[in-house]
């Protein structure tokens, strides 16, 4: 009853205090899922210049994370997540693994049971995109203009989560150069596609076979945005990049960057 309550919350009062240092702070490690060593890896190469020594601590972390069956999950115990998998068997190819490695083997086999690199999210695919590995043509339109958007618009930057904005912006910059690095040879993800769709555009669903409803809305709207980027009619552009770029420049000043979750990553290997 309340008596059982009060009695764990002043033992956990009491641990916590037992934890914070003399100066009056808590220390504590900072822990997340594997795609933050996955991400590193690929954000190392596509900048050109990966220090061996810390993609090979970083490739001994994810390989540690892989769970019996093969793959990765979010949380400790949680099931396969196939937008893990299909990061860290990447990152694990820049690493220098071969296809044949039995870590790779046992990746592959269980992301295919679960769909393959189609049945990853936007924001993995995007990540693909920068390698070469999906086609740019075939993800979610992220055109730099929304930011031009003011506050009274139903859809503007400002009506989602601080933390989204802070994804949404850099990779609407991203969205609109499309950027490519090549990686390094025989390095591919070929073998995690259930079929070889990847270096085609989405095809666009016909009008007709769409519902009334905010689904299809949205669905319209990534058509026609994607229509217009594919044939280069985007008369905002340049406008919208030095917004977008003031934008950031803006939120930067005086952080540890966006979120600050990759510096304090590093920092910690």
């Amino acid at each position: 009853g309340a008596l059982a309550v009060a009695r764990s919350v002043r033992s956990s009062v009491e641990h916590l205090l037992r934890l914070q240092d003399t100066e009056g702070f808590w220390v504590g490690e900072l822990e997340a899922d594997g795609s933050l060593e996955s991400d590193a890896i690929l954000l190392d190469y596509y900048l050109g210049s990966p220090q061996p020594e810390r993609v090979r601590k970083l490739a001994n972390c994810i390989r540690e994370e892989q769970t019996t069956e093969g793959g990765w999950a979010l949380y400790p115990g949680g099931p396969p997540n196939i937008n893990l998998i299909i990061k860290a068997y990447f990152a694990l190819r820049l690493a220098g693994l071969k296809e044949s490695d039995p870590v790779l083997r046992k990746a592959q086999e269980l992301a295919l049971e679960l769909g393959g690199v189609e049945a990853t999210n936007s924001f993995t695919r995007i990540y693909l995109c920068l390698f070469g590995q999906y086609d740019w043509k075939a993800v979610p339109a992220i055109p730099p203009e929304i930011v031009l958007l003011p506050p009274f618009a139903h859809l503007n930057i400002y009506e989602i989560s601080c933390w989204s904005r802070a994804i949404l912006v850099p990779l609407s910059i991203i969205y609109a150069f499309q950027p490519r690095r090549t990686p390094p040879h025989g390095v591919s993800l070929r073998r995690l596609f259930l079929k070889d769709k990847h270096r085609h555009g989405r095809g666009f669903a016909p009008l007709s076979d769409l519902r009334l409803s905010w689904k299809s809305f949205f669905e319209v709207s990534d058509q026609v945005l994607r229509t217009m980027e594919q044939t280069r009619f985007t008369p905002l552009r340049k406008m919208a990049l030095k917004s977008a770029k003031e934008w950031l420049l803006e939120h930067l000043e005086g952080s540890d960057g966006l979120g600050a979750i990759y510096p304090a990553m590093m920092n910690s290997i």
